[in-house]
């Protein structure tokens, strides 16, 4: 999923997501110079 989806389904911002990214509380994974969330990841964060 895409930097932006995951940020609107988590409401909250691009830069958020990059600093949840940077303390590992949100894997993201880099293909080909993209970054991925992974849809498991998305859903456990909101539950938390």
């Amino acid at each position: 999923m895409s930097r932006k989806k995951a940020a609107e389904l988590l409401d909250v911002s691009l830069m958020t997501l990059n600093n949840w990214n940077k303390s590992v509380k949100l894997k993201a994974h880099k293909i080909g110079g993209v970054v991925r969330y992974d849809l498991e990841g998305i859903d456990k964060k909101k539950s938390s």
